[in-house]
Parts: structure tokens; sequence; C-alpha cells
């Protein structure tokens, strides 16, 4: 049920949800800026105009029109599981804010709905996105909590909720006024399910109505590896797969691979989280007396290659199919926080990660508490940690095995959810 707030809290609320739109007033000048920059950069003439509620196509309003929400590449591939179960009966409107989930979702999502840039969080574009797409319901996941698009919902009477909710640091000790938006836009939503007891309690802490928030568990341990759309490689060595990797992370590892020749029996592979870096990744890694393949470029693999250069999209389950061991990137700089593993675990195989996992602290826990996942300190301990897996290659066995236990024990959670969305709707 939706949280009826007093009349003193309304007021309260709403005078900070107008403070913070005074704030993206303010700051309009420099969203614009960054909303051009990204448009040029590789969003394109497509990001701009989403950005700003145009370019959507219109819907009939009826029942059927479900939006889910959901920021980038790795959450959009959470969502999966879901998009498929609630497409059999009715629409299904992703959005997004990357460029990078955005094309990727373009190709996943051709037979079951259509994937657009959220707009901007100002009131204009936001209803003029809502008035076309004409939801039902609107399901956002993890931390997309926006004031403006949650007053808007509100005045046209659309149910939202909050699904794999988690909240971060940086939500957490968010200034006053954004704070405010915050408990505005939780303690008006219908529901949120958070992955576990700490992210419920910090939700609570925030403002959300303790009636209204639940623990469901992390919908991203529902996934499960689809090995049927695999495309076929020859690949002439092992492979070592290294990940979602971002600036810095592949000269870090290219200059390993360069000073430890004993590594060349296998093929070191990046796959960059932002493919559009591809040029500058091959310009750092060609100062290296490395031989260097691109994929987007349709290089053939020789003998003497040593990096295979992934600079492609929606390739991801072919790399952790084909791969030894999989490592994690935005893990070995202190500026990402990591990257989400979990998909990786669906394919039984070791995986590595580095110091800087902020984003997925209660993840990597319990992956190690469950022997699942291996954390190194340094970079540099990579090698080490090759040449303990030709030692002893049954221990990196079982740790894959046990990541895969992991997602298989919990492949319920998917029904689950679908299962309170439908009452919801």
């Amino acid at each position: 049920m939706k949280k009826n707030t007093t009349q003193w809290q309304n007021l309260f609320f709403e005078r900070h949800l107008l403070l913070y739109r005074l704030l993206w007033i303010l700051l309009f000048p420099l969203i614009l800026s960054w909303t051009i920059y990204i448009a040029i950069k590789n969003g394109g003439v497509v990001y701009f105009k989403q950005r700003f509620g145009f370019g959507v196509k219109t819907y009939a309003k009826n029942n059927h029109n479900i939006w889910f929400h959901a920021a980038s590449v790795g959450e959009c591939n959470a969502l999966m599981p879901l998009l498929q179960k609630f497409s059999k009966k009715n629409n299904i409107i992703l959005t997004c804010n990357t460029p990078t989930a955005y094309n990727l979702m373009q190709q996943k999502l051709k037979n079951i709905g259509v994937c657009y840039y959220l707009p901007l969080d100002l009131i204009g574009p936001l209803e003029s996105f809502i008035k076309k797409i004409q939801p039902t319901i609107c399901i956002i996941f993890e931390t997309e909590i926006w004031g403006n698009l949650s007053a808007v919902l509100n005045r046209k009477n659309i149910k939202y909720i909050y699904i794999n909710g988690r909240l971060s640091k940086k939500t957490i000790n968010a200034n006053f006024i954004i704070k405010q938006s915050y408990q505005y836009s939780l303690q008006n939503c219908h529901y949120i399910f958070c992955r576990n007891n700490e992210d419920l309690k910090n939700f609570i802490k925030l403002g959300s109505p303790k009636n209204n928030t639940k623990v469901m568990g992390n919908l991203k341990y529902g996934f499960v590896a689809k090995k049927d759309n695999l495309t076929e490689i020859k690949f002439n060595k092992p492979v070592i797969a290294f990940v979602s990797t971002h600036e810095d992370e592949e000269l870090q590892l290219g200059k390993i691979w360069q000073q430890n020749p004993d590594l060349h029996k296998y093929l070191l592979l990046i796959a960059p989280r932002y493919p559009h870096r591809a040029d500058s990744i091959q310009t750092q890694l060609n100062n290296f007396d490395l031989n260097l393949k691109t994929r987007s470029k349709n290089e053939k693999i020789a003998e003497n290659t040593h990096i295979y250069l992934a600079d492609t999209l929606g390739e991801l389950a072919n790399w952790f199919h084909y791969a030894k061991i999989i490592i994690i990137g935005g893990s070995f700089i202190t500026t990402r926080g990591g990257q989400n593993f979990t998909e990786a675990a669906g394919f039984n195989k070791p995986i590595i990660c580095g110091p800087y996992m902020a984003n997925f602290t209660e993840d990597v826990n319990f992956f190690k508490s469950q022997n699942a996942i291996i954390q190194c300190s340094n970079i540099t301990d990579i090698t080490n940690i090759i040449k303990n897996y030709e030692q002893n290659n049954k221990v990196f066995k079982t740790i894959g095995q046990n990541a895969y236990k992991i997602m298989q024990d919990n492949r319920h959670i998917i029904d689950e959810y679908y299962q309170a969305i439908q009452s919801i709707c």
C-alpha cells in the first residue's frame, strides 16, 4: 500500500523538492554541456533527443505497458530474465542512461520490447515521455532515485516500485537537498524490494516506510547462463579474459604480460567496459612488444598473438564461455568501485577481482565466504595466481563450481520477483 504522509510532511517534502528543482535549474548549463558531450562522443542525436523526451513512440493507453528502468549494462542484463517473462503478455519499455547499455539492449530486446534513454530529471521531458508511453507501472532497478520522476508519476497516479534495491555510500551520504528528494521518492513509492537486510536498514534509515520495504534477494544471483547463442571461435591458446576494464587497467596488465614471457602460453582477452575506447587502448598496448589483434576489425588470431582486444558489444557470454580464468575490471583502479561479476559466476569458471570492489562489497564477501571468488590485493598478484592455476587446477575448478552453485541455488529469485510485481500491476 502507498504511504499516506501527513499534511506537514507533504509541505516539508514539497519545499525541498522545490529546492531540488532549483538546484537542477542552477546546474542546467553544466548538465546540458555534459549531455551534448556524450551525444557527440558516442550517443549521437538519438541520445540528445531522448534525454529531452523526444523521439519516442506513442503507445495506446492500456493495462499492458510496463516500464522498467536500469542505469547501465550490468543492471540491464540482470533485468533480462524478468523482461522475458513479462513480455509474454505485456508491452515492455526499458529505459537506461548510457549509450553502451542502449546499444546492447537494441540487440537483446529485438523480440521483447523497446529501449529508450531515460529523460533528464526535468518536469517537461518526463511529462512528455510518460504521456507517450502510457505506463501501467514503473519498475526501477537498484539505486536510480529521481525526485522529479517520482513527482510526475505521483501526479499521474502511476505506481512505481524499486527492485533489487541497494543504496551506495554516495546516496546515503548525499547533501541535505538531494537526501530530501530521495525521501520524497521513497515515501511515495508503492514498494521497495531490497537485496538483503543491510540494504533494508539503509532504505528505512533514508526514509522508506517499514511496511512497504522488504527483502526479496539479489536479482543478479538469479542469472541463468545461456550457451545456445554463442559464437564459435577458434582460440589456439587457453584464454584469460579481462572483462569490463577501465582506463589504465589494460595498460597495467599489458605491462605484466610484457614482463612475464611465461604468460605468453595464454591469450589475454581484453573486453573494455566501453568499446569506444578501443583506439586509445590499442595505442597504449602498441608500446609493448606484444602482438595484438582486434575483434571489431575481424583480425585473425595467430600463433604469436598475445592480446585479443574484444571491442564489441553483446559478446561477454562468449568470453566467459571460452575463458579458463575470468578477471573482473574496474577493481584495479580506485575510481570505479568494481564491476558486477555475477553474470560471470554463471559460467562455472574461476573469477578474480582486485582490491577496489566498493560497489560490490557484500557480494564479494559472500562469494569469498563460499570460496567462490579470488580477491587479490594488487594486479601484480595475477602472475602468481595464473601460475598457481597451472599447478592446482582442481582448486580453481572448485572455486568456479562454487560460484556456479550460488547462481543455481538462487534461480528461484526471478520467479519470486515476477510474482511480487504481478501482484502490484
